[in-house]
């Protein structure tokens, strides 16, 4: 398959670091042997400083000690996954800074259908030319 504007583009999200790679690695490997364009995007992938609670049993019950920066090595495990499953590019890895006291959530999300239509694009009763 040619690498052009007409070249398949499959989109991977992975909320978490190697849920991709658990979860979909063989259809993502498959889709990059036929000549698809896959891109990976990673979401919550953000580096814990000073962890503590679950955070920090996470690193130490597996011999790392809490200096060590857990997620930034799991930052890389996800990139060599990625490259040995065959994905393209990666979106990079999105990290979504932490809310803390006496700041606004960020805002909602909304899919900016306009008013009365519906996810098609048209209104309800109404047909597609």
């Amino acid at each position: 398959m040619a690498d052009g504007p007409d070249r398949p583009t499959a989109l991977f999200v992975s909320p978490h670091l190697d849920d991709v790679a658990f979860s979909c690695g063989g259809a993502l490997a498959l889709l990059a042997r036929e000549g698809w364009r896959t891109v990976l995007a990673t979401v919550f992938t953000r580096s814990v400083p000073d962890p503590t609670g679950f955070a920090l049993a996470c690193q130490t019950d597996k011999g790392l000690p809490p200096e060590v920066d857990y997620m930034a090595l799991r930052r890389e495990e996800d990139r060599e996954a990625a490259r040995r499953l065959g994905a393209g590019s990666t979106s990079g890895w999105i990290s979504p800074r932490p809310l803390t006291a006496g700041t606004a959530p960020p805002p909602r999300c909304s899919p900016g259908f306009p008013k009365g239509t519906t996810r098609g694009g048209t209104s309800p009763g109404s047909s597609r030319a």
